[in-house]
């Protein structure tokens, strides 16, 4: 067995020093995190709205024509057409 191949040998089997070479990994980790808040961050708080002027049309009783007796629509109708949509972007708050 060569010098090599018993560090090796130790690296694999010996738990202290498994260990170690975690603990070394998670303190590099910790360094890059704090490296990291030397940086510039972005941040997107912006909304988005759209407003249509509401159109409320009529549809009159049978104006459709008559299928079997019965007029379609069968009552006056009032649709509305348009609406407001509004879609915040950005950071949200947690749910309630």
């Amino acid at each position: 067995m060569t010098l090599q191949e018993a560090v090796q040998l130790t690296l694999k089997r010996n738990h202290n020093i498994r260990i170690a070479g975690y603990t070394v990994e998670e303190k590099r980790q910790a360094k890059e995190v704090a490296k990291s808040a030397y940086f510039p961050s972005i941040r997107n708080d912006s909304s988005f709205v759209h407003v249509t002027d509401t159109e409320l049309i009529q549809i009159r009783s049978g104006s459709f024509g008559v299928v079997g007796g019965t007029s379609i629509p069968p009552v006056n109708a009032i649709i509305n057409q348009g609406g407001k949509t509004l879609r915040p972007a950005g950071p949200r708050s947690p749910s309630r």
